[in-house]
């Protein structure tokens, strides 16, 4: 007698388990809409070609052109498809790739620009960590608690050293510190320095009157603090979402963003004419832990 009405479900037998689901091109909208428009290019230069031919009197027998069946024509679609004419953009919270499909590597630059703003970030926002220049003994810079902590790891250290008869300097503190005052510190020229950063220019705007020009990527990373007019960081995407905490309005946010892909375009993919974008495709990629 059955414990339940329910009825039994019937293990798959996964000898014979087969499914299609996502495995055929015609299953994608993008290479669907691709096949389409390539359908749709085909029948209209057979129309224009036909079209010129009666008008010049030769008129011909139409080419008859062939159904295509769902599973060619994303093939054909594809195999019309030149990849240097599609634009892959990849955003992110602290990187925008972007490049042609038919690039090895994208090319990669921060997600931030950089406007006129009265304030930098440095006089907005507190300096981290704080530093108290005025403290002179560690009780007073660090604290209480640390300075027995470091007492405590000194002596600890000190019994360790005479255990392995190791001798131990009673001024070993002052003799670094007579040292390192004695000696005086290596200035590296300028073009032997490896770390040497390259500023920004400000004076390179595209219009230094416009309060709307702005510098991207680490053009806008690298603007000096104490530049005239001062700039200000913006960064439209943070923690995998539109970044609406730090703008006023969503105006301000969509504008940024706007800018900083079209600036991309120009500056990183060398796409300077706004009559050439027509030839090119373009892919936008969303990561599945950024919010749709």
């Amino acid at each position: 007698m059955k414990q339940t009405s329910w009825p039994d479900v019937t293990p798959i037998n996964q000898k014979n388990y087969y499914t299609d689901y996502m495995k055929r091109d015609d299953q994608i909208l993008a290479l669907r809409l691709q096949g389409d428009a390539t359908r749709d290019r085909i029948v209209q230069a057979a129309k224009d070609r036909d079209r010129a031919l009666a008008q010049s009197g030769r008129a011909e027998v139409p080419l008859v052109i062939p159904e295509l069946q769902p599973d060619e024509a994303p093939a054909d679609a594809a195999a019309g498809l030149d990849p240097s004419k599609v634009i892959v953009i990849h955003p992110g919270s602290q990187n925008l790739r972007i490049g042609f499909a038919s690039d090895a590597l994208p090319k990669s630059i921060p997600m931030t620009l950089a406007t006129k703003f009265p304030q930098t970030e440095a006089e907005i926002h507190e300096a981290l960590p704080r530093r108290h220049f005025e403290a002179k003994t560690q009780d007073q810079q660090y604290g209480e608690e640390w300075s027995k902590k470091y007492n405590k790891m000194c002596s600890d250290l000190k019994l360790e050293m005479r255990a392995n008869k190791r001798k131990v300097l009673p001024n070993s503190k002052e003799l670094v510190l007579n040292y390192n005052r004695r000696t005086e510190p290596e200035i590296i020229q300028t073009h032997n320095d490896p770390l040497q950063i390259d500023w920004t220019d400000i004076n390179n705007l595209d219009d230094p009157k416009s309060s709307a020009s702005c510098f991207i990527g680490q053009q806008a990373q690298r603007v000096p603090d104490d530049s005239q007019p001062k700039f200000k960081l913006w960064w439209p995407i943070q923690h995998g979402v539109l970044n609406e905490d730090e703008y006023l309005n969503a105006e301000h946010l969509f504008d940024d963003f706007e800018t900083l892909l079209d600036k991309a375009i120009r500056q990183e993919l060398g796409l300077t004419k706004n009559s050439t974008w027509r030839q090119y495709s373009c892919v936008f990629v969303i990561p599945d832990l950024y919010d749709k």
